[in-house]
């Protein structure tokens, strides 16, 4: 473990505190951004959301797109804020880890339970600060509610890895991917082709049989598949983030 990379606890790290703001600094100039299944219903209203290849494994992933050139996040506006009514919750979890194991919070009367799991936190972070932002915990080593807050979100990130490997295991198995071809023009004439990204084979997906359909259903895949086609009608706000930027 590097380190930067500190399992959280009030001894340590009582006076610390948390940066929540949004800017380039804290490493928000990305294109893409992973997430995670259960977002998707919040997702497909702001984002285009389509599965990439991870660049050394060759597995695939759910992303979703933020921008066109690299380092371009077309909803970091130019205040630093972030110019949508969801954040994705791996933007939103900076800059803690969560353990292999269900997340417990180290208090100052609660020990560190090895049986329970962790929060770690990268203490080199520049969202971390001892003079201004969240503070973790409370006078008397209770976690603050930002903390409570960071817990519950990062309860969520296991699980939902393990169901979003699921979702595309069988997504791959009912031959419902397929390579997307998307060329877009912007207002200065310049264009743009997406490359090395996947999406939902619709016709593939319509022509599914019965059991294949009640085997999705089963496993509540039926509507992250709607989710996932019905976010691509995104691409055209990214388009009009995109042209607006050019404007000035």
């Amino acid at each position: 473990m590097s380190n930067s990379i500190e399992i959280l606890n009030y001894w340590a790290h009582s006076q610390l505190r948390v940066v929540t703001n949004h800017g380039t600094e804290y490493g928000e100039n990305i294109n893409s951004i992973p997430v995670l299944i259960h977002e998707l219903k919040n997702l497909a209203q702001e984002y285009p959301v389509c599965f990439m290849k991870h660049p050394d494994t060759g597995q695939f992933n759910l992303y979703a797109l933020l921008g066109f050139a690299p380092e371009e996040n077309l909803y970091l506006e130019k205040n630093n804020k972030w110019n949508a009514n969801y954040i994705p919750l791996h933007i939103q979890r900076q800059p803690f880890i969560v353990g292999r194991r269900q997340t417990a919070l180290t208090t100052k009367e609660n020990n560190f339970d090895q049986d329970s799991g962790f929060i770690s936190i990268n203490t080199r972070s520049k969202r971390i600060s001892k003079t201004q932002g969240e503070p973790l915990f409370n006078p008397d080593g209770t976690p603050t509610a930002y903390l409570n807050s960071i817990n519950e979100l990062l309860s969520q990130l296991t699980p939902g890895e393990e169901k979003t490997k699921k979702f595309i295991h069988e997504l791959l198995e009912l031959q419902l991917l397929e390579s997307a071809r998307i060329k877009i023009a912007f207002n200065d004439g310049l264009t743009f082709s997406y490359e090395g990204i996947y999406t939902i084979n619709i016709d593939n997906f319509n022509n599914l049989n019965k059991g294949s359909v009640g085997r999705l259903q089963d496993n509540n895949f039926l509507d992250p598949i709607q989710f996932i086609i019905h976010s691509l009608k995104q691409f055209q706000r990214l388009i009009d983030l995109k042209n607006s930027k050019i404007q000035g």
